[in-house]
C-alpha cells in the first residue's frame, strides 16, 4: 500500500506469442473465411504504484464491416495495432484512493482494400480518473463512496469517411460492507449524456447507454 513504508518492488515481464483462430461462420460472409492469424508481443511492468503495458499486434484476415453497405462481413488483408497503457494507483490519505489510466492505440490497415486507413471503431486515445473515499472519519464504518470520469477519443468507420466524435462520461458508486456482506450501487453516465459509440462504413451508428443505476448484494463465504 502507498505510504506503508514498504519498499517499491519492480516486476517486469516480456511475452511473445503467435497463433490463429477461426473467423466468423460462413453464414455472415459471402464465402467461407480463412482462419484469422496474428503475431504479437508485449512488455509489461508493475510496481506498487504503476501498471503499464506496451503492445504491438499484427493480424491477418481480420473481419470488418462491408464498406459496400451489405450486412455481410469482409476480411481485411493485414492490420497492425500498436500502443501503450498506463495505470497509476495511489493512496492520498488513509481514506482516499486515486486511480488514473491512459491508453494510446494506433490501429492501421497495412494491406488490402483499405490499406492506409484506420481500423474501424478503435479510439486512438482513452483516459479515466477515479476516486474512492472511505467515510471512517465521519464515523460511518464500512461506507465507501466513489466518483470518476471517462474519456473516449474519436474513432473512424474503417474507410476514414465517417468520424465518431469523442465523448466524456461521469460515474459514481456507494458501497457498504459489514461482516461477510457487501452492498453496492453503481451509476454510470450520471449526466445522461446522449452519445454515439461507433459508426460503420455502411452508414449505421450505435448509441451508448443512457444513465444506468445497478445495485448488487454480495455474500463472501
Amino acid at each position: 500500500m502507498i505510504g506503508s513504508g514498504m519498499p517499491t518492488v519492480l516486476v517486469t515481464n516480456l511475452i511473445a506469442a503467435s497463433g490463429h483462430r477461426c473467423s466468423a461462420p460462413a453464414s455472415v460472409l459471402r464465402a467461407p473465411a480463412r482462419p484469422s492469424r496474428a503475431k504479437w508481443w508485449s512488455s509489461a511492468s508493475s510496481t506498487i504504484r504503476f501498471n503499464g503495458a506496451i503492445f504491438d499486434t499484427t493480424e491477418k484476415n481480420r473481419l470488418a464491416s462491408d464498406p459496400g453497405g451489405s450486412v455481410f462481413s469482409v476480411q481485411t488483408g493485414k492490420v497492425r495495432i500498436r500502443g501503450a497503457e498506463l495505470e497509476v494507483i495511489t493512496r492520498v490519505t488513509p481514506d482516499l484512493d486515486l486511480i488514473g489510466a491512459y491508453a494510446y492505440v494506433n490501429a492501421m490497415v497495412e494491406s488490402g482494400d483499405n490499406a492506409g486507413k484506420r481500423v474501424e471503431t478503435v479510439p486512438e486515445h482513452q483516459a479515466s480518473l477515479w476516486a474512492k473515499y472511505r467515510l471512517t472519519a465521519l464515523g460511518l464504518q464500512g461506507v465507501t463512496i466513489g466518483g470518476g470520469v471517462r474519456y473516449i477519443g474519436e474513432s473512424w468507420d474503417g474507410t476514414d469517411t465517417l468520424r465518431t466524435p469523442d465523448y466524456t462520461l461521469f460515474d459514481a458508486m456507494i458501497r457498504y460492507e459489514t461482516g461477510p456482506w457487501r452492498f453496492q450501487v453503481n451509476a454510470s453516465n450520471l449526466a445522461d449524456k446522449r452519445h454515439v459509440t461507433t459508426c460503420l462504413a455502411r452508414g449505421d451508428c450505435f448509441f451508448g447507454l443512457s444513465r444506468t443505476v445497478l445495485g448488487s448484494a454480495t455474500y463472501r463465504f
